[in-house]
């Protein structure tokens, strides 16, 4: 996947043993770059584009020229943007010196922040006026972004289903909780997972009748997309909760629901870009609830089984 030369070969370019012999002693190839290294990450990429081949200087450019937006994109989303490969956007993170692609996007979020000024604390920048300026301007954008046909699509899956599962990892969990719990609410039989182990073993047994959902932000976690890819092997629908339209997550999923505010490597769990994904679930469960109005039921009794607890 990663095979071939790294660097174009014009005439007055260095032979191969030469090329391998500068990535251990250019400042330019850091050996084994950190994410607590990533100073210059944009200066040094800007400083050495001239020797690269022509695809991976697509790739470069793209990165020099939309860096702030670069950290919040997937491998498959800058693929797409550059009309290139993930192995040749591998190709270049590694001739830097980064392992992979989530290294040098790590180290990009962190070049950024080093470099742009801190907001500051007056009136106009109060930080709980920020936040919630932020989290109002994610649930607007979420609802400008959802497609009407694919939400009653979903609709239509989950009112279908006779048993469902969620799975999510770390802050996404949280979105998977509050999904499960409202379609319990309803009357539907859920479990959400956490432990992706359980995930991939119940979901190997996956049948006709069942539907997952997927929670991710990013689209790229590897835990979740290997546990729901056991159910779309099966031909079982998956459905995407993520804040990523290209992503690996979503290429094997039979539905999506996008919310606004992508994560960068240095934002995971943000409460902007989660707030739009909590609105996605309100939009989704409120519909069911529009289109069936036998699910009202399960809505009273859910609530009045647990109202002796709460006196």
């Amino acid at each position: 996947m990663l095979g071939g030369t790294h660097l174009a070969a014009p005439k007055t370019l260095m032979t191969r043993t030469k090329f391998n012999h500068q990535r251990s002693t250019d400042p330019w190839y850091v050996k084994e770059a950190s994410v607590n290294s990533p100073k210059n990450l944009l200066v040094r990429l800007r400083s050495n584009i001239e020797p690269l081949s022509k695809k991976l200087r697509v790739v470069a450019d793209y990165i020099l020229e939309n860096a702030n937006e670069v950290q919040y994109q997937t491998i498959t989303d800058l693929a797409r943007n550059t009309e290139t490969s993930e192995a040749t956007v591998v190709r270049l993170c590694r001739d830097m010196g980064y392992k992979g692609y989530s290294d040098f996007r790590m180290a990009l979020a962190v070049d950024l922040s080093q470099s742009q000024p801190r907001v500051s604390n007056d009136a106009s920048g109060d930080i709980c006026t920020v936040s919630a300026q932020s989290a109002v301007a994610s649930l607007l954008d979420t609802a400008e972004l959802v497609d009407r046909k694919a939400l009653n699509r979903i609709c239509d899956l989950v009112h279908n289903a006779e048993y469902i599962s969620c799975v999510g990892v770390g802050a996404s969990s949280i979105v998977g909780h509050y999904l499960a719990f409202r379609l319990l609410r309803i009357g539907k039989r859920v479990t959400m997972y956490e432990d992706t182990h359980l995930a991939a073993i119940n979901a190997v047994r996956s049948r006709e009748g069942d539907l997952w959902f997927a929670l991710s932000s990013s689209g790229s976690t590897r835990e979740v997309i290997h546990a729901v890819s056991q159910a779309h092997h099966r031909d079982v629908p998956v459905v995407a909760l993520t804040n990523i339209s290209h992503s690996p997550l979503t290429s094997i999923c039979s539905e999506m629901l996008v919310a606004a505010r992508p994560e960068g490597p240095l934002t995971g769990g943000a409460f902007s870009s989660k707030v739009g994904a909590l609105l996605l679930v309100d939009v989704l469960v409120n519909t069911l609830l529009e289109n069936h109005p036998e699910y009202a039921k399960s809505v009273v009794e859910t609530a009045e089984v647990v109202m002796p607890l709460m006196r």
